[in-house]
C-alpha cells in the first residue's frame, strides 16, 4: 500500500481527468440520426434531443467549472441537454448502489478509482471500451494513460 499522501492539486487533477473522460465518454454516444428529407409541403423534422444524465459529487466551490465544461459540450453537441444531479463525497459514494438497486442510475457517474473496481464488479457500472473503439469520432488522446488504465 502507498502511504504518500495526495495533495488537493493532484486530487483535482486526478477528479477533473476521471471527468473529462467521462465527457468524453458521453461523447462516444451514437449520433442522433440524420433529419430525413422535408416532407412533401412540410419542412424537414427537428433532430431529436438528448438528455444526460449525470451523478456528481464536486462541492459548490467546483460547480460553476463543470457548468463551464457541460456548456462547451454542449454548444458541440447542440441536441444535447445535461442534468446534473449533485452529491456530498460521502453521499455520493453511498447513494450510487442505492440508485443501482433502484434501477434508477444517472447515464452517466462520476467514479472515484477507489471505487471503479468494486462498482463493476458489483455490476453498477458497464464496460464502455467496446463504444470507444467502435466509434471513429471518440478519441481518448487527451486523457492521461494512467486515468484510461484506472478505469479500464
Amino acid at each position: 500500500m502507498n502511504n504518500e499522501r495526495l495533495s488537493r492539486r493532484r486530487f483535482l487533477q486526478i477528479a477533473g481527468i476521471g471527468a473529462a473522460g467521462v465527457a468524453v465518454m458521453a461523447a462516444c454516444a451514437a449520433p442522433a440520426a440524420a433529419p430525413g428529407g422535408a416532407a412533401e409541403g412540410g419542412s424537414a423534422p427537428a433532430a431529436e434531443q438528448v438528455t444526460l444524465t449525470f451523478g456528481h459529487h464536486w462541492d459548490a466551490a467546483f460547480r460553476p467549472r463543470q457548468d463551464e465544461f457541460d456548456q462547451g459540450f454542449i454548444d458541440r453537441h447542440p441536441g444535447v441537454k445535461i442534468e446534473n444531479t449533485y452529491n456530498t463525497w460521502a453521499d455520493h459514494n453511498q447513494i450510487v448502489p442505492t440508485w443501482a438497486a433502484a434501477n434508477t442510475l444517472p447515464d452517466i457517474i462520476y467514479v472515484h478509482g477507489r471505487y471503479a473496481f468494486p462498482w463493476n464488479f458489483e455490476g453498477i457500472l458497464i464496460p464502455t471500451q467496446d463504444f470507444i473503439d467502435n466509434d471513429p469520432e471518440c478519441d481518448v488522446g487527451g486523457i492521461w494513460e494512467e486515468a484510461l488504465r484506472l478505469y479500464n
